[in-house]
């Protein structure tokens, strides 16, 4: 289901998210607070609070990746690859600095 990849910013260490994510959903236990249990609908409403920010990024990806035209070389090329060069970039940086130095 998940390749178990060790990242440069992550330690074997680590646990991995998409694991914490799936552990959380399977030991799910409703939340008591002073012997008081929520209800449903409270456990519900989090989650899809909790949800809502996490499926964006995701569900972006797809958006744009159903949405670009070509195949599948074509669909990378147009979603990973920068517009500019980058002589224009470090020309653009350079002159935004400049602006900010003059401010």
């Amino acid at each position: 289901m998940f390749v178990d990849v060790v990242t440069a910013n992550q330690t074997p260490s680590e646990p991995d998210p998409e694991g914490v994510f799936i552990f959380n959903i399977v030991q799910w236990t409703p939340v008591k607070y002073l012997g008081y249990s929520y209800p449903l609908w409270a456990h519900a409403f989090g989650w899809f609070t909790a949800l809502s920010s996490m499926l964006c990024i995701p569900g972006y990806m797809i958006w744009l990746w159903r949405n670009t035209p070509g195949d599948k070389a074509n669909k990378i090329r147009l979603i990973v690859r920068i517009e500019d060069s980058v002589a224009q970039l470090r020309e653009r940086m350079q002159a935004d600095q400049e602006k900010a130095m003059e401010l």
